[in-house]
């Protein structure tokens, strides 16, 4: 079956609204704070977009923990909670439900699948969540939406969503550590059909790129035995990369709002500059990326 698109990743929060405050303040238009599931969750997200693809970033907490604990998604939700919250998981998009339900089947467990819609009734997308999340490295849903890419898109646009003052004009790459990463690599060519896009060593790591869409996932592990890597969890990194048109322009937006921003200088990828706002400013890192 065919991936359509990294959709967004998810960050667990104790408190949305807080969780919000430095995005505003680093100029980020966010959606206003919704609860769904049944008044279990709450949430608030901010887009990136271009003219043919969108991304999001959602901060997600608990509004009511009785409520939460009744669903997979909301107990999942809580045990993340318990540990300091942060990345939670990876939502990809497909256009073909029953091609889907056959790529989860083979799954351990299985998966299970749920059809969330706005209060009229309207049908806003089919999600499956796998029983076993960590088959890919990572935690992920695989959402077919009601609405095509371009509707969704449009309406976004429409909002101001895709308007912010660092100059941000898609995601280009999330990453994962993984410590057996040939297992992992084969789990998404076997699950999903999507083999290694390109690969990029380093001496402490071997960093494995998935693509989806036009965005990349980057697989990362140790290099040699005794490479940091192995200390570091496996799983989701607290960090999303965006391109921007003009990297110097963003450090100096962002430094003017009150965030520690380095200089930028060459990332491990080739033909990039990088600058990262941290993680313990902002709730995750977020990289700034610009091709040169």
């Amino acid at each position: 079956m065919q991936l359509e698109t990294i959709d967004h990743i998810v960050i667990a929060v104790e408190d949305v609204a807080k969780a919000r405050e430095p995005l505003e303040r680093l100029g980020l238009p966010l959606t206003p704070l919704m609860t769904h599931g049944g008044g279990a969750t709450t949430n608030s997200a901010f887009f990136a977009g271009n003219e043919g693809t969108e991304f999001y970033v959602e901060l997600l907490g608990i509004a009511d923990p009785a409520a939460a604990a009744t669903t997979q998604s909301g107990a999942a939700l809580a045990k993340r909670l318990e540990t300091g919250g942060g990345t939670h998981g990876l939502a990809f998009t497909a256009t073909d439900a029953a091609a889907v339900r056959g790529a989860l089947a083979g799954l351990p467990g299985g998966f299970t699948e749920d059809a969330p819609a706005r209060d009229d009734g309207t049908p806003i997308a089919t999600v499956f969540r796998p029983a076993d999340p960590t088959v890919l490295g990572v935690p992920f849903t695989v959402i077919v939406y009601a609405e095509p890419l371009a509707t969704r898109r449009a309406r976004h646009r429409d909002a101001g969503l895709f308007a912010n003052p660092l100059g941000i004009r898609r995601m280009d790459h999330l990453a994962a550590i993984v410590h057996h990463p040939d297992d992992v690599v084969a789990a998404w060519d076997r699950v999903f059909g999507v083999p290694v896009f390109g690969e990029v060593r380093t001496p402490a790591m071997v960093i494995r790129q998935v693509k989806v869409g036009d965005a990349i996932l980057e697989l990362l592990s140790p290099a040699t035995p005794d490479s940091g890597i192995y200390q570091r969890p496996e799983g989701l990194a607290a960090m999303a990369a965006f391109e921007v048109a003009d990297i110097q322009a963003a450090v100096v937006h962002a430094r003017a709002c009150g965030f520690t921003v380095a200089d930028p200088g060459p990332g491990p990828l080739p033909g990039t500059h990088t600058s990262t706002i941290p993680a313990a400013e902002l709730g995750f890192g977020l990289q700034l990326l610009q091709y040169v």
